[in-house]
């Protein structure tokens, strides 16, 4: 749900470009510290399931945008703060990376907006005899409702801008503000199923070189029982580098609401033409209040 250059999709985390040193052995250096993002995700999954909360029974189910890249058209309810938080890592022949964190905060302002903050993670990235290491840059977003609960052939509809300020570590950081802006788009086919879709746009940086860059996601999800659902999803870019080409990627997840207020998940996806990454998967939780 989200990509080291960063674009602005809103969705931390993505394998979408990597660096290809020479074909030697990877670097097995190991970060000194403990990432930070791993500690402060273990304490709030302890407190969430410590704690037992008064629901309104009113409130739909947490529904997360983690852990696909597509984010939903669904907003979190009014006056409600919802954290998402998880670890990825991803692998190709010449890399691996780790996220720790992919941090999002959501709060309900009124029924129609939602506010993002995105803190996103802390990065250990293992190449030819180096390691890299940092926070990535935070983003700042807005969720905009414009169709409410889908109908029909009508699907509903979200629009979601936002921005990624120059915040992290030089090493992990784009050193620019890259504004994006993406449409979100919910059906429901019937029974167990629904059908989602993003159309995104956002600005990019590769070797100082600024480019327009989009995307397009496509989703079915499934209602296994009660609380687990599933998914199998496809995403294409157009390029990664001013000068390329298409590039793909497909996943699948599982998201289990452990209550009304508390879900976890995991995910596992490979990249497929026109890209370095070989796989990638990863684990997280979503907590409402």
């Amino acid at each position: 749900m989200r990509l080291t250059e960063l674009t602005a999709t809103i969705s931390t985390g993505s394998p979408h470009r990597m660096a290809r040193p020479a074909q030697r052995g990877l670097s097995q250096d190991r970060p000194q510290c403990f990432p930070r993002g791993l500690v402060v995700m273990m304490l709030v999954a302890q407190g969430a399931f410590a704690q037992t909360p008064i629901v309104d029974p009113n409130s739909p189910p947490i529904q997360t945008d983690r852990p696909s890249f597509t984010a939903g058209a669904a907003l979190v309810p009014q006056r409600s703060l919802q954290l998402e938080a998880g670890v990825k890592r991803t692998s190709s022949s010449s890399e691996r990376k780790f996220e720790w964190g992919q941090v999002l905060l959501r709060y309900g302002l009124i029924p129609e907006i939602e506010l993002r903050l995105g803190l996103n993670s802390y990065n250990v990235i293992d190449q030819v005899d180096s390691q890299q290491q940092g926070l990535e840059d935070i983003t700042i977003a807005a969720k905009f409702r414009l169709l409410g609960e889908a109908q029909g052939v009508r699907p509903a509809v979200s629009l979601l801008p936002g921005v990624t300020l120059p915040s992290g570590h030089s090493s992990v950081s784009t050193n620019e503000a890259i504004p994006s802006l993406s449409l979100l788009l919910d059906w429901s086919l019937g029974g167990s199923f629904s059908l989602s879709s993003n159309l995104g746009w956002s600005k990019a940086i590769s070797a100082g070189d600024n480019f327009d860059k989009f995307n397009a996601t496509l989703l079915l999800g499934y209602q296994l029982t009660s609380g687990l659902s599933g998914y199998v999803e496809g995403y294409v870019f157009d390029r990664e580098v001013p000068q390329g080409t298409t590039s793909s990627f497909v996943d699948t997840g599982l998201i289990y609401n452990i209550t009304h207020t508390l879900t976890i998940d995991a995910t596992v996806g490979a990249g497929l033409n026109g890209t370095e990454t070989d796989y990638f998967f990863g684990i997280g939780l979503g907590k409402r209040w």
